[in-house]
């Protein structure tokens, strides 16, 4: 049974201009998840990492896309349940 690998997204919104997207990954458990995982996130920065009471990892990421919507053709291709966070701090899920 393969684990439920949750993804949130969200846009850095800062003073500067740009495209710059914080990505969190949850209930990674195991190698093959894991490398299922990494996989997805090529080109992504990995800038933190933490596990749960039950031993599922959690990765967070960072990227900057050359376009203000190019991240969008990057979500087509995530093959885990996604969901978005607004700069109001409301999710959506993301439909591919």
């Amino acid at each position: 049974m393969e684990e439920k690998v949750k993804a949130t997204i969200w846009k850095v919104f800062s003073s500067e201009e740009g495209n710059h997207y914080r990505l969190q990954i949850d209930g990674i458990k195991g190698k093959r998840v894991k490398k299922k995982v990494m996989s997805a996130v090529e080109g992504w920065k990995h800038i933190g990492h933490g596990w749960t009471r039950d031993d599922k990892e959690t990765l967070l990421l960072s990227r900057d896309f050359k376009e203000k919507d190019s991240w969008k053709s990057w979500v087509r291709e995530f093959p885990f349940e996604l969901q978005e966070v607004n700069r109001n701090g409301k999710t959506k899920k993301i439909k591919k």
